[in-house]
């Protein structure tokens, strides 16, 4: 999974899904979201098993795929880009992005 999503957007997005995922949870997956990169949309998915969220955006896509992450830790990261523009890929099992070209966390696999 490979896109191009401006930094406002994304927060605005991630704003949104974090409000259904558990904080607390016996099941660790319903902590995180579901980004799926398809067509010209970055989807975002959360569930505490009550409510499900899936939110989307427009974004340039160059790769389309899945990847399952923790919510709060992309939120809060999200919170520190320095950039407008942020390049997200998958590789393996993390997210980086391109402004630093560090790997920011791994994520809980790809799909």
């Amino acid at each position: 999974m490979e896109l191009i999503i401006d930094r406002t957007d994304l927060q605005n997005l991630l704003k949104k899904a974090i409000s259904a995922t558990e904080k607390k949870s016996a099941l660790p997956i319903l902590s995180n979201f579901l980004l799926e990169a398809k067509e010209d949309k970055l989807i975002v998915q959360g569930t505490d098993l009550e409510v499900h969220v899936s939110v989307s955006v427009f974004a340039k896509i160059e790769k389309e795929g899945k990847a399952c992450v923790n919510a709060k830790k992309l939120t809060d990261i999200s919170r520190l880009l320095p950039s407008n523009e942020v390049y997200i890929k998958s590789e393996e099992s993390s997210l980086k992005d391109k402004v630093r070209q560090n790997k920011v966390f791994p994520s809980s696999g790809s799909f």
